[in-house]
């Protein structure tokens, strides 16, 4: 895709397929960041662990940056249509917050239906997922330094409270693109391109040897 840049640089169409598609191919290394992380967790090693987390967030920082490009992946575009539609400060206010719901609970607190439409946006990344992902980082490290079993319970209790906090904030996000598409993309594949070949190559070699 990178390739064609030059060509057409200045299409669309273009500029969507390769914001589209740099997306996903991150989405999925961050997969197996994830599961790397997990696995440092389950072998209690912190330092691993540190550098992994540290990596799977600088992902989501660089997704929510390339999607920043594009105009309709963005939280703030959402969130701002909803407002518009009230005909009052009150009206509004419902809006935004049932624009919020819809994309992240569902429902209420303890929805059951939980993200059954979520996004892949600007805004929601370091917003809402970010957030949440840094809560449970920062309390998995916390129990492997203290050598205490990681508490699901309520840490999941913890997460819906800031859930439903957030469905119910009103912090704005950017409604207008920035960055250029193709040169953000150029500069997430010189970051990235060497280490996902690295880490696909590495899970081929471990699954030939199962």
């Amino acid at each position: 895709m990178l390739a064609a840049a030059q060509q057409f640089k200045r299409n669309d169409c273009y500029q969507f397929d390769l914001v589209s598609i740099g997306t996903q191919v991150l989405a999925n290394y961050a997969s197996v960041v994830q599961q790397q992380f997990a696995r440092d967790f389950k072998q209690k090693n912190i330092t691993d662990f540190k550098q992994h987390t540290a990596e799977f967030m600088e992902l989501i920082a660089d997704m929510d940056q390339l999607m920043g490009t594009r105009r309709e992946l963005l939280l703030g575009k959402w969130l701002n249509d909803a407002k518009k539609w009230g005909a009052n400060t009150a009206e509004s206010r419902l809006y935004e917050k049932n624009a919020r719901d819809l994309i992240t609970l569902w429902g209420g607190k303890d929805a059951v239906l939980h993200e059954y439409a979520n996004k892949q946006w600007s805004g929601l990344f370091n917003g809402f997922y970010g957030k949440r992902w840094k809560m449970f980082i920062s309390e998995a490290s916390d129990a492997l330094k203290t050598k205490k079993v990681f508490d699901q319970k309520g840490f999941t209790e913890k997460v819906k409270t800031w859930e439903w906090n957030w469905v119910n904030g009103t912090e704005q996000y950017p409604d207008q693109p920035t960055g250029d598409p193709t040169e953000i993309s150029k500069k997430m594949y010189a970051k990235y391109g060497k280490q996902i070949t690295a880490a696909y190559k590495k899970l081929k070699l471990t699954k030939n040897k199962k």
